[in-house]
């Protein structure tokens, strides 16, 4: 029944947090983002490459602020998205 539900509409973030997890520690990680305006887990990308940041905040063009950890391909991404411009 649960999977018969549809998913709830979120409202396309404003803020979003970005975090690193790990699935397995010391093999595979990944990219948590999270609207820190609703507190929730918004998606979980695989790796912690730049670029894939990047891509994700060209799909939502409403974020406005990315709050990254210390990571420094966390911080590329956000500024690779910028320098890229409107979509």
């Amino acid at each position: 029944m649960v999977d018969a539900l549809s998913e709830p509409e979120m409202p396309a973030p404003r803020v979003v947090g970005v975090d690193k997890y790990a699935v397995r520690k010391s093999r595979h990680y990944g990219i948590a983002l999270v609207g820190v305006e609703s507190r929730r887990q918004i998606h979980l990308l695989s790796g912690r490459e730049a670029s894939n940041l990047a891509a994700w905040l060209a799909q939502w063009p409403g974020v406005e602020i990315v709050c990254p950890d210390r990571a420094p391909s966390f911080a590329e991404g956000a500024q690779l998205r910028a320098a890229a411009g409107p979509v």
